[in-house]
This record gives structure tokens, sequence and C-alpha cells, in this order.
């Protein structure tokens, strides 16, 4: 085996009676300002994070990543949540000791940018309902066939490998694979149209991303600011991005007191 198998017992789909909770993390002088996902996913997180958005346009307009930690939960709203964290432009963040698994994997792999010093951990779609007839398992069987397909057609389109999907595929919800440097490597810093972008208005790619990224955050930056422009403008209405630019800048410069 490639990876590690990793335990699931405690990281098993997760109901709608826990949420995950999204904390914004300001600029400390150095680094980027950050939104936080800890706990599980859950119906309504999508709609959470984007009330959080257009209420702080100013504090979503300096923001770069989004850290991710999360034991998983609904695949179906983690692809809601995962479409608005690609229009955003922001980088996917594991930080060192903690988990983005289960569903979380679609939201790391649809980031325009994903780094881990974490776990990511990847185990097939389920339902955690028990069968109690035959009928409802067969529907079961059709049920998870049909997620099946759109998992891996999903995370194909976000330029996951048939090797990783494979994996992930082939594991139950009882054990997950953790992604190793070599998953990584192939999944990419990068996603494909962003790897494009930066390598013809920055020159760099995927495999000198880590070399070159420091002293060349502001190009790479520069292809995503557009994207959280874009949102505020076409939901929010120009004179709400032109509004937001004062906070948006002085919380950028570590100035702003409350």
């Amino acid at each position: 085996m490639l990876g590690r198998i990793y335990p699931l017992l405690m990281l098993l789909f997760c109901s709608g009676a826990h949420a995950a909770d999204f904390h914004f993390v300001p600029r400390n002088g150095v680094g980027p300002s950050t939104i936080r996902l800890d706990g599980p996913i859950s119906d309504g997180d999508t709609e959470k994070l984007r009330t959080w958005i257009l209420s702080n346009p100013a504090e979503y307009l300096v923001t770069n990543n989004i850290e991710l930690s999360s034991s998983g939960g609904s695949v179906a709203e983690a692809m809601k949540l995962a479409r608005l964290v690609e229009l955003s432009g922001w980088t996917a963040l594991v930080n060192p000791g903690e988990t983005c698994a289960s569903a979380c994997f679609f939201i790391f792999s649809s980031a325009q940018v994903r780094i881990s010093a974490g776990d990511v951990v990847v185990h097939r779609p389920y339902f955690d309902k028990v069968a109690q007839h035959p009928t409802e398992h067969f529907a079961q069987i059709d049920a998870q066939s049909g997620a099946a397909i759109a998992a891996r057609d999903y995370l194909s389109a976000k330029g996951v490998s048939s090797r990783i999907v494979d994996l992930m595929m082939s594991l139950p919800s009882s054990r997950g694979y953790v992604l190793t440097s070599r998953d990584f490597n192939e999944l990419g810093y990068l996603a494909p149209v962003a790897e494009e972008q930066a390598i013809r208005r920055c020159s760099i790619d995927n495999l000198d991303f880590l070399a070159k990224y420091s002293h060349n955050r502001e190009c790479i930056e520069s292809i995503f600011i557009p994207l959280r422009n874009s949102m505020i403008e076409k939901t929010l209405g120009a004179e709400a991005l032109q509004a937001a630019g004062p906070r948006a800048r002085a919380l950028y410069l570590n100035q702003l007191v409350e």
C-alpha cells in the first residue's frame, strides 16, 4: 500500500445535528487573512458561508485561504461548498496536526490552490441509513452506483487522477487512505486552469510551485483577486464593491481600529 490506512470509526457520516463552523482570522502583519472551516459538513453550510461573505465583503476581499479541519459529512453539501471555494479563488490549507477527511476532500480538491501539511483522507461515498428491507438494500445499490459515478466524474474534472479516485472508491467508510507526498504531487498544488494561468502570467507550474511561490506570491494572487471582486460586484453591485474598498485596505494594512 502506497499510503497509510486511516481508521475512520470516529470519522463516519455526520448528521445535520452538527454543522461546520466558519471563523475569520485576520492578517497578523505577515500572512494573509484566513477563513477556517471546523467540524462536520452538513446541509446549510454553504448558505452559512455565503451569508458571511455577503455580510462581510471587506473581510472576504482580503481573505486568501480557507483552512480545512473536518471529518467529512454530506457529500452533496461539500460539493456546493467546493463550488463556492472555487469561485472565491481561495487556497485550501490543511494545517499540521489537522485532518480533512471524506467529504472534505471534495472541497480540498476543488480549490484553485491546495496545500496540505496535515492528513487528507479519502474513502468511498456511502449512506448512513441501515437497510431494513431488501427493497431498501437494492435501492441503496443503485444510489451507491450513481453516487460513485458522480463523484468520479466530479473529481476527474478537478484534475484528480483516476489512480487516486480508484484508491478512494476501494475503501469502506470504516477506513480511509491518507494521501502521500506522491499523491499531492500528482494532484498538483494548482488546479488545472489555475496552473495554466500561472504558467502564462507568472512562469510557475506545479513542478516548481513551492520553490517559486514565496517570491511570486503577488503574481499568483493577482489571478484570484478579480474572482473575489467579481463575486461581490455580481451579487451586491459595483457600489458595494467600491464601498468595501477602504475597509478592505485597512484590514490588509492592519490599520483597522474597531
